[in-house]
């Protein structure tokens, strides 16, 4: 009877706990479009989630539209600077230069539009990093969200164009595909991307038009009209792109997180109070509350919470990890929410305001802007690298003293030289979470710019930041799982709490105790794992709900079973 009480008494905590906290709640279902492999674009409601199937997406099996009512306003828009074009009004970039030239008008000669495509897309050729295809994709997904509002000044044939190269490029079965070119990093300093779109462009829709294929008469390309070749670069959606996918990767690294700052809590033995109710209930943020429940769900059934503590007073940055990942989380969703923001609204230089993107504008405007957001995607990257750095010390601190204080019983700590490999990931780390000076924005009023917030350098920092902190990650649990090996020994899977159990197996079977201590131990496979983990973005502690109602069940389907069963 006392198993099936407190089978009573679990299932009905985790059935309460998975529909009324947070801290249960999994990633929201993939939107109607998506779940139909379509992403309708509107200029307002693009998602970071979509993006991230996107950017996965190499098969075609997401496509991208746009949605009629963003048909309307493109068409309205650039039917309004047509006339303003008619009437010889000058118009920033579409009728005149740009920069220290804007005073100069331009001829509308497609010669004219290709030379400043090639102004724009000029390469490094050697030295340098290249985009993923998959970031490529978001970034020019982004562009034409942004062309949605109406707010540029695009004719409907160039957004079309580009949705049918987002469709068709990516697409490694496409005929399209081979046109893909490879798009250099660091070549942005963030008042726009510029560079990076341009070289997307020039290998592609400036070389072959798809929704004018033409008959029996040469392909040279889609046919810009003024100011278009400007507007396709005249955005910082490449690096939102790689800032929001690499948000989203820390969002999964979370995860696992709280899962590893569990598997240290069972390393060390220490109080479950750090993870307990009442620890919850004095939380001061929502976001730390939500972590330590769902700490808590993963030491669920584990001895810890019977046995006597190590200590009564476990070592700080262990009593600290629900705050620090916590605090992660919290600017993680800050950053979340300008991104959101940013990809939702207008970027591009000149902007196009009427009746069919505002209700405050009366009469249509057509007039120069500096709407690139640079400063605020620049000043909520930093946010995130300076979390992300706190982290990284806490995972390097609760690791060196697990190596620390259990070395010499565990000698392979040590052997294998385990705090080299922990400091030089948290180095890595560090280095790349430093926070970029802001006087890195300062231009000095070259070519008539004088600032532009490096944020696009910032969005390289993160993803560098988040490839070592998975390295530490990776060691932090081949050292916290060895210790509670030893500690708890062979069976020591039957005594952890149910929702790090598969975690503990997966990583001990990577661990240097397959290799004769005469072998080199590599964390490849570790790593490797982490990735495919973070790749799949489950939500651990959700698993646990069914791991603990069906440990339950088993109990008391084995107590019927020793009564001589049931008729």
């Amino acid at each position: 009877m006392a198993v099936l009480s407190r089978l009573i008494q679990i299932s009905s905590s985790l059935t309460t706990r998975q529909y009324t906290s947070k801290a249960f709640c999994k990633i929201k279902p993939l939107s109607r479009e998506i779940a139909r492999k379509k992403v309708i674009l509107t200029g307002g409601d693009l998602t970071i989630q979509q993006l991230v199937a996107i950017a996965n997406d190499d098969k075609g099996e997401v496509e991208v539209v746009l949605g009629n009512a963003a048909k309307w306003k493109i068409e309205t828009a650039r039917e309004e600077v047509e006339s303003e074009i008619r009437k010889g009004t000058a118009i920033y970039g579409t009728t005149t230069r740009t920069g220290p030239e804007k005073e100069k008008l331009v001829p509308e000669l497609q010669r004219f539009q290709r030379s400043v495509a090639a102004g724009y897309g000029g390469r490094w050729g050697k030295g340098v990093d290249f985009f993923p295809a998959g970031t490529c994709r978001v970034g020019w997904v982004i562009l034409l969200n942004q062309f949605a509002q109406g707010s540029t000044i695009i004719s409907p044939g160039l957004s079309e164009e580009l949705c049918a190269w987002i469709n068709t490029v990516f697409n490694t079965n496409s005929e399209y595909h081979k046109y893909l070119p490879k798009i250099e990093k660091s070549t942005s300093i963030s008042y726009a991307d510029l560079t990076a779109p341009m070289q997307l462009m020039l290998e592609t829709l400036a070389k072959h038009s798809i929704t004018d294929e033409g008959s029996g008469t040469e392909n040279k390309g889609y046919n810009f009209k003024p100011g278009e070749v400007l507007a396709l670069g005249s955005s910082n959606s490449f690096t939102m792109a790689e800032m929001l996918l690499s948000l989203a990767k820390l969002e999964s690294i979370l995860k696992v997180c709280e899962e590893a700052a569990a598997m240290d809590i069972e390393a060390e033995r220490a109080s479950p109070f750090i993870i307990s109710k009442a620890a919850e209930e004095v939380a001061q943020w929502q976001e730390k509350k939500d972590v330590i429940n769902r700490m808590r769900v993963y030491l669920e059934g584990s001895r810890d919470w019977v046995d006597n503590p190590s200590s009564i007073h476990p070592f700080c940055t262990l009593r600290a990890a629900p705050d620090i990942i916590a605090n992660t989380w919290e600017t993680l969703n800050n950053a979340k929410k300008v991104v959101r923001d940013m990809i939702n609204g207008h970027q591009g230089n000149p902007a196009v305001v009427g009746f069919w993107n505002s209700s405050e504008v009366g009469a249509i405007q057509v007039g120069p802007v500096c709407s690139f957001d640079s400063t605020r995607l620049f000043c909520n990257q930093s946010n995130v690298q300076q979390a992300v750095g706190c982290l990284a010390v806490s995972i390097a601190q609760r690791t060196e003293h697990m190596i620390n204080h259990n070395g010499k019983d565990i000698s392979q700590l040590f052997s294998r030289r385990l705090e080299v490999f922990t400091e030089a990931s948290l180095r890595d780390c560090l280095m790349s979470s430093q926070v970029i000076p802001v006087s890195m924005g300062r231009m000095k009023c070259a070519a008539g710019y004088d600032w532009a917030a490096p944020a696009s350098q910032g969005a390289d920092a993160l993803e560098k930041c988040l490839e070592s902190i998975l390295r530490l990650m990776a060691v932090n649990l081949v050292v916290s799982t060895a210790v509670v090996r030893y500690k708890l020994g062979r069976k020591a899977e039957d005594y952890i709490g149910l929702g790090l159990r598969d975690l503990y197996q997966d990583i001990q079977e990577r661990s240097f105790h397959q290799l004769d201590c005469t072998e080199p131990f590599s964390f490849r496979d570790a790593i490797t794992y982490l990735e495919e983990k973070i790749h799949l973005g489950k939500d651990g502690s959700a698993e646990v709900l069914e791991k603990v109602k069906r440990q339950y069940e088993d109990d008391i389907n084995n107590f019927f079973w020793s009564m001589g069963g049931i008729d």
